[in-house]
């Protein structure tokens, strides 16, 4: 009867743990779309190529644009779902 008790105890600790863990986070859902190259449900960072970029944002995320390569530097624009940006000074735009 204890070891009964010992593993309902054990099982009810693993599932109120499991229900306290937070999920993981997701892509965006949609497309950005980078100085005409189409990125689908994109995550991470992603290059700009050059002076006058063009960010489309048709994702469910915002757009982040960074001044440095490999999303570092500053932020120079956030991109809304559903606009367009273009960045003069951006180097590389981040999806969360």
């Amino acid at each position: 009867m204890r070891r009964i008790a010992t593993t309902l105890g054990m099982l009810a600790a693993a599932g109120l743990l499991a229900l306290a863990v937070p999920q993981t986070a997701l892509a965006a859902w949609g497309v950005l779309t980078v100085n005409g190259e189409a990125y689908v449900n994109p995550h991470g960072c992603y290059p700009l190529q050059g002076f006058s970029s063009g960010i489309g944002n048709d994702m469910d995320q915002l757009a982040y644009v960074f001044t440095g390569a490999d999303c570092s530097g500053e932020l120079d624009s956030v991109v809304h779902p559903g606009q367009y940006g273009l960045s003069e000074l951006g180097n590389s735009v981040y999806v969360p």
